[in-house]
């Protein structure tokens, strides 16, 4: 029984830290595309023949967008991934307090079982 519950727990890790690192790699991937497509819009944009000025200024507002998009991309994604911890954290003091009763029972009924052999 111990060896499942340690199993259970070694597998909830596991999964904890491969969905950390989908995590991650879901927020790269997010960047990346965000960045490819704001590019693409900038070369678009370029590609106008627009005088050099509003070229330069357009360049600087396209970069401070992107920053704000994508802090606000990772944020959102933080969001998410701290409600994940949250509900995993409220699984597993669960299940530490199932551990808990099951010990004081059982700890109950050894004393129970001494007190009748007495």
């Amino acid at each position: 029984m111990i060896d499942l519950r340690n199993g259970k727990k070694q597998l909830d890790r596991d999964m904890k830290t491969l969905a950390d690192q989908k995590f991650d790699l879901e927020t790269q991937i997010a960047s990346y595309e965000f960045k490819h497509k704001s590019l693409e819009e900038l070369l678009a944009t370029l590609k106008d023949g627009q005088s050099n000025a509003r070229v330069q200024k357009m360049i600087e507002w396209q970069q401070k967008l992107e920053k704000v998009k994508l802090n606000e991309l990772r944020h959102i994604r933080l969001n998410k991934r701290l409600d994940t911890d949250v509900s995993f954290m409220d699984t597993v003091e669960f299940t530490h307090n199932e551990y808990e009763r099951y010990l004081f029972i059982s700890i109950e009924f050894t004393f129970e079982q001494i007190s009748s052999t007495t």
